[in-house]
């Protein structure tokens, strides 16, 4: 068991840089870890798509809901130390929750802190007076005082809804049963402990700044930096190697008195097979019949994804610099870990591992052209984007084939492939100049969203 990661890292390097390439990310950092084992790490891609400054496995990433296990282990901490009880009314500690309005059979004094830490509250994804276009977020104390525009969906316990203000509350109180800010009973009572010298609340280290893909194009741009007031629901920055540290004391069952194998689940209303169901902060899931442990983490700009078996005793996280869907790739890479623990290791060589791809620029005329385009009085859509330098034309049900536009003048192209090669395309635009759709041939498409 001890050279698993060494057999399987090569492999998992090449998934990690696939992935990559694929989506078109500046870059990620992931890490592995078999008990008993020294993690592996690795990471691929720059840090920032404009400096093009290298990653390593210590560069900090925000790691979004990745934060919720760590406020669910500080809201154990706090009971192991009798300053609350998880069975305890919200009310008991947040006066400011008798405001919310009943609904459909809940009240809120039936709402319990085991119900915010697993989602079973019966509360809205987000605080009513979130704006996700404003210029700043919502603090603490607008979101309590806005706590009588919530009306509860589900009775306390009968069913799991996400909720991001479920864990801001949790972190309010946080704050006021230890004494100190919810942050500093973070890094008193659990990074500290652990030994996570790069997951704060600010990043501590070289960090990994966030980008957002442009539209209709390979290309990505920094995400605006905004982030949340409230930091117990997604606030946290890490390194890949922190949150292997992470993952090893879940396998390891206890950090400084605390339990953490109370996280894992079932709890009430879940699978006790160990199937899909709901932990303490972390989500339950079945992939090949085996029961794993896992959360995702999302903010503007970047994703993040942590798994682990608590049976087999393994585990994998990635973060990245970019947004996007991290589950394939982590179960892709989770797989190579357990298989390997299992005895199931790898018979091939790993492909090697190509250099981060470099973005090819294309004419800046072309932005305008971007977007979709429809066929009049038919359901077929098409796309034009750019991609590796490339003006190209997708069907937006047949996207693997998509047609290579080679300019030949101002607005006219060649079709260089597929079923419409040697057309000619031309740019139909009205008398202002703004393009209104595409002659294809004998065709004619519409200008149906613009590229912004």
């Amino acid at each position: 068991m001890l050279d698993v990661l060494t057999t399987v890292g090569p492999h998992l390097a090449s998934a990690l840089a696939r992935f990559v390439h694929d989506e078109g990310l500046p870059g990620a950092a992931a890490a592995a870890v078999v008990r008993g084992s020294q993690p592996w790490s690795f990471a691929y891609g720059v840090a920032d798509a404009g400096s093009r400054s290298p990653l390593d496995a210590e560069t900090a990433f925000r790691v979004g809901s990745l934060t919720k296990p760590f406020t669910a282990a500080g809201v154990l901490a706090l009971a192991g130390d009798g300053a609350l009880d998880v069975d305890d009314p919200v009310v008991a500690h947040l006066p400011e929750f008798r405001a919310v309005r009943p609904g459909n059979g809940a009240d809120p004094s039936d709402v319990r802190l085991i119900d915010l830490l697993t989602h079973r509250g019966g509360l809205p994804a987000e605080a009513s007076v979130l704006d996700d276009a404003a210029e700043r977020y919502p603090s603490i104390e607008t979101i309590l005082g806005s706590l009588d525009a919530v009306t509860l969906a589900t009775p306390a316990g009968a069913a799991v809804r996400y909720s991001n203000l479920g864990y801001q509350l949790l972190g309010e109180i946080v704050s006021r049963r230890a004494g100190v800010s919810y942050e500093r009973w973070c890094e008193r009572r659990l990074f500290g402990p652990l030994r996570l010298a790069w997951t704060a609340f600010d990043p501590l280290s070289a960090f990994a700044s966030g980008h957002q893909l442009r539209a209709f194009t390979d290309h990505v741009e920094l995400a605006p930096a905004r982030r949340k007031r409230t930091n117990a629901d997604g606030g946290l920055w890490s390194t890949a190697l922190d949150q292997a540290a992470w993952i090893e004391a879940q396998l390891e069952g206890s950090i400084d008195g605390l339990d953490l194998r109370a996280m894992h689940g079932p709890t009430p209303g879940s699978s006790a097979s160990g199937g899909p169901g709901q932990g303490v902060g972390w989500f339950r899931e079945l992939r090949d019949a085996r029961s794993l442990v896992y959360h995702q983490g999302s903010t503007p700009g970047y994703a993040a994804r942590i798994a682990f078996s608590p049976r087999l005793r393994g585990g994998a996280v990635i973060l990245t610099n970019g947004e996007t869907r991290t589950a394939a790739v982590l179960g892709e890479m989770l797989d190579l870990v357990l298989d390997g623990i299992e005895g199931a290791l790898p018979s091939e060589p790993a492909p090697a591992v190509p250099p981060p791809p470099t973005p090819v620029a294309y004419p800046a005329a072309w932005d305008e052209l971007l977007g979709y385009y429809v066929w009049p009085r038919s359901s077929m859509l098409f796309r034009l984007e750019v991609r590796r330098g490339q003006l190209r034309m997708a069907d937006s049900v047949d996207a693997p084939h998509p047609i290579t536009l080679d300019p030949r003048a101002d607005d006219r192209f060649l079709a260089l492939d597929g079923g419409w090669a040697g057309e000619t395309v031309v740019v139909r635009r009205d008398d202002l100049g703004v393009v209104r759709g595409l002659r294809l041939g004998p065709w004619t498409l519409n200008r149906l969203v613009e590229r912004d």
